[in-house]
């Protein structure tokens, strides 16, 4: 569902220097959507800013790569999100495994299903659970 990319950027202070940041691509159908309202279950490493440390999530409204910051309201500006999923987590321990700020571009399609003809967790009219 995501991967790891290495990009480099030029830094503007040194002419001869290359940073290296570290950049995750992540897509997917509904579950990459998010479907856990953090009024239900709110991840432990969470803080209380809502917040994901050490994160910055690509915004394409401007272009720019911002906090990536969950919110309770179920408007989602700015990548104010109110549900979180498996992506944020794994963002959330790599940076911290590696010391160093992640960058992520997500994009999601959710209500979508994997399954056309049966439609996706069905057989034979009976609903699949997993």
């Amino acid at each position: 569902m995501y991967g790891y990319l290495k990009i480099t950027i030029d830094n503007k202070h040194m002419s001869s220097a290359v940073d290296y940041i570290d950049l995750w691509i992540v897509a997917g159908q509904s579950n990459t959507d998010g479907r856990i309202e953090l009024s239900k279950q709110r991840p432990s490493w969470l803080p209380y800013s809502n917040i994901v440390p050490n994160v910055k999530c690509f915004n394409s409204s401007n272009n720019r790569f911002e906090l990536w910051k969950y919110s309770y309201s179920s408007v989602t500006l700015n990548n104010n999100e109110d549900k979180w999923a498996y992506d944020s987590t794994a963002m959330f321990q790599y940076a911290n495994l590696v010391n160093k700020e992640q960058y992520v571009i997500k994009h999601s399609l959710g209500g979508s299903s994997i399954g056309v003809s049966p439609p996706a967790g069905m057989v034979n009219g009976i609903v699949i659970i997993i």
